[in-house]
């Protein structure tokens, strides 16, 4: 990258932190700069309800996530402006390729080129959606799982996995309703195989009423 260039995006990231400490101040100023009970006047923020204060936690949340947003991107121009001065700026810290000045004009404290950048995005994702490496230890019926591959009796196992535990809560009620879930004609169908019957290989696997008959049948 050429000396005029190189000055150009060294004056876009020193405005841009200009402007993110002012937004970092003013968060600062406008409440965060003292605890809650200050801020609303009060003794205590332990109140007979907590609702009563709940529109003051939302608020104090926002901010705080808004503060931690503006102090990372306050890192990553800290960061290029480093790149800047030891002459790495403008390539791609993944590959090694420029990236291209329309995407340094967009974002000018990128590390990465637009490739590299999704490959990233979308590996942390596969992260984030990973189950805790605990998980590995237990084994099906404890794991979550569900085995069935269709109905009974179609290579589905008839062990109580991950999905029967689901249907065991399911059917006291979700937080759906019989508009969110497809070919749902009613609340009894909320989840999934809700039309499977529920009971008992062998009648003293079944929980009996107060009449000592069977509450579920046998399946």
């Amino acid at each position: 990258m050429d000396a005029l260039r190189l000055q150009h995006f060294r004056e876009k990231l020193v405005e841009e932190r200009r402007r993110l400490e002012a937004m970092r101040d003013r968060l600062r100023d406008r409440g965060l700069g003292t605890t809650q009970g200050g801020s609303l006047s009060e003794l205590s923020t332990y109140d007979n309800h907590p609702a009563d204060i709940g529109t003051e936690t939302f608020e104090r949340s926002k901010d705080l996530a808004l503060r931690g947003g503006v102090e990372a991107r306050l890192r990553d121009v800290a960061d290029a402006l480093r790149r800047v001065e030891d002459g790495t700026y403008g390539r791609c810290q993944a590959c090694g390729r420029e990236i291209p000045a329309e995407r340094l004009e967009a974002v000018p404290e990128t590390p990465h080129c637009l490739d590299c950048r999704s490959r990233i995005e979308k590996e942390e994702a596969v992260r984030e959606r990973a189950r805790p490496v605990e998980e590995e230890l237990l084994s099906p019926p404890f794991g979550r799982s569900f085995l069935d591959a269709g109905t009974r009796g179609e290579g589905g196992q008839v062990m109580f996995d991950g999905e029967d535990a689901w249907q065991a809560v399911a059917r006291y009620g979700t937080s759906e309703t019989p508009q969110d879930v497809p070919d749902a004609a009613g609340y009894e169908r909320l989840y999934t195989d809700a039309n499977e019957r529920q009971g008992g290989v062998d009648e003293l696997e079944l929980i009996v009423g107060e009449d000592g008959e069977p509450l579920g049948e046998r399946t």
